[in-house]
């Protein structure tokens, strides 16, 4: 692992000329990446390339049309999310989770905010136990595994789920992490699994929640959650109860897609 900056590398470029921070650079060469093989710094505005043929094909986008760069899925998310009062907390439970507070708005870069906290796997812990336990034959959607979940006691009937399936960045860094059910039974089900693997992702958030959020600012106003999660209704009251937060999500919780285009 390179050395762990603390606004980590997607902070060491510059807002307006895109050029890396020297520093980050040495920490590539250190992992035995040279900056010739890293592909250029641009701003999310400049062409990236152009559709392929290839492309064309399997799109039915037109060959040629241009490509923007795009930006970061966090940027994209703050500007996505909408004018927000300074003090707002931000809950996203996508892939992985992160939090931020409110500092202020920006007209060209949407929801200024700090950064408090974030997990590894949150959403891709979901998407994990879905792939353990659907076939081809009877694939499980994400609705489903919401109503397996809400048959199952809170507290999972005894099993406790460590999310840590990629190490872990919050609240303490730890790649060398790792997940695990623990308490299984034969009495157990599929329900009981994918309740805990929903219990286990809330906790955690809520231990990055205390360490990083002050009291005063989780009581402040209700947090605005985002991300996949807010389509499951079930999963969002989990969140609200496990961290004692009053959540609501916007009519388009995923604010980073229509934003980046």
């Amino acid at each position: 692992y390179a050395r762990r900056r603390e606004n980590g590398p997607s902070g060491r470029l510059h807002r307006r000329l895109g050029v890396v921070d020297p520093g980050e650079l040495a920490d590539g060469e250190a992992a035995g990446v040279r900056a010739d093989q890293l592909p250029p710094v641009r701003l999310a505005s400049a062409p990236g390339g152009v559709i392929s043929a290839k492309a064309a094909a399997a799109t039915g986008l037109a060959q040629g049309t241009p490509v923007a760069t795009g930006a970061a899925d966090t940027l994209c998310t703050r500007l996505g999310v909408g004018r927000v009062e300074a003090g707002r907390l931000l809950v996203y439970l996508g892939t992985a989770a992160w939090v931020a507070v409110v500092e202020g708005t920006d007209e060209v870069s949407g929801v200024r905010a700090s950064d408090a906290g974030a997990t590894t796997a949150t959403g891709a812990a979901l998407r994990w136990v879905r792939s353990l336990l659907s076939s081809q034959a009877d694939p499980l959607s994400y609705a489903a595994m919401d109503e397996l979940a809400a048959g199952a006691p809170i507290g999972s009937a005894g099993i406790t789920f460590l999310p840590h399936l990629m190490g872990e960045r919050g609240p303490e860094f730890s790649p060398s992490a790792r997940g695990a059910w623990q308490g299984l039974t034969l009495a157990h089900g599929r329900g009981h699994l994918v309740r805990a693997v929903m219990e286990g992702t809330v906790f955690q958030l809520r231990r990055v929640l205390e360490a990083g959020v002050a009291p005063s600012t989780r009581d402040h106003a209700p947090a605005r959650a985002l991300g996949g999660i807010g389509r499951s209704v079930f999963w969002t009251q989990m969140l609200a109860d496990a961290t004692a937060l009053t959540a609501e999500s916007p009519r388009e919780p995923d604010a980073a897609a229509p934003s980046d285009a």
